[in-house]
């Protein structure tokens, strides 16, 4: 899809002086520079879910939005606080 858009704004958990294109196990994830208009570090970006080598799901906020998820109005409670 980068390819395609306009614009491509990336998010990344850290910013690491390392070329991911000679990794053959990560260049796949990968998106070469020449499609990135502007990458922004957030630091734990994949929470509640976990990363790989980083951190572990937060099994129990997962558990509280199951939960709330069930019905329109637990997930409107959610969402309202969550922020999104």
């Amino acid at each position: 899809m980068a390819h395609a858009a306009r614009h491509t704004l990336v998010t990344v958990e850290e910013i690491r002086d390392i070329n991911l294109m000679e990794d053959e196990p990560l260049a796949g994830g990968s998106i070469p520079a020449l499609y990135v208009s502007a990458i922004a570090e957030a630091p734990n970006g994949a929470w509640p879910l976990g990363l790989a080598g980083e951190y572990a799901p937060d099994a129990a906020h997962l558990a509280h939005y199951a939960k709330q998820a069930r019905s329109t109005d637990g997930f409107q409670s959610y969402l309202a606080e969550h922020g999104a």
